[in-house]
């Protein structure tokens, strides 16, 4: 069952992954599970539906499981698309999550799409001091924040610091 609401989520239609869920799951014959619950909140944040994916993360709760990393990150998503880096950061503030280099190339991607360039760099640092190793997209997107923000010579010290950390 999870296979269909899948191909639902990856044509970018969380209606039809919903019905497809309501189909599968409403009489009680199937449990959906922890993977049911992070294709349906992926499925509503790759279209920038946050309100739909904070949805389905309470309706996991409601069933007894616990959202895992791959939901909180997908809700954080929604919100850097959005631009909504204080909203991404509330959010992980809320939840106690293991975080990885995803969950911080979230909040770098919400302050890139503001023309943040300074606190998309702030998050690129928390990252190395959490011990995570940033990769091409972190960097990438800093970058991409310093050039939009029209702060070019912050932008070639990022990219000469990626170079001198083996990310090309």
């Amino acid at each position: 069952y999870n296979s269909i609401i899948s191909s639902y989520a990856k044509a970018n239609d969380p209606p039809g992954a919903e019905a497809a869920f309501n189909l599968h799951f409403s009489n009680g014959s199937v449990t959906p599970d922890v993977v049911t619950f992070a294709i349906l909140v992926d499925a509503s944040a790759r279209v920038g539906d946050t309100s739909s994916a904070l949805k389905w993360v309470e309706r996991m709760k409601e069933c007894g499981l616990k959202p895992n990393r791959v939901c909180h990150n997908a809700v954080m998503s929604s919100y850097a698309r959005q631009g909504e880096a204080m909203k991404a950061i509330a959010y992980l503030q809320q939840h106690d999550q293991d975080r990885d280099i995803v969950t911080y190339n979230c909040i770098i991607s919400a302050f890139a799409n503001q023309g943040d360039g300074k606190s998309a760099y702030h998050w690129l640092k928390n990252a190395h001091v959490r011990r995570l190793r940033p990769d091409q997209f972190s960097y990438q997107t800093v970058l991409h924040a310093f050039a939009m923000a029209g702060d070019y010579v912050t932008a070639h010290e990022e990219f000469a610091r990626m170079l001198s950390n083996s990310i090309k």
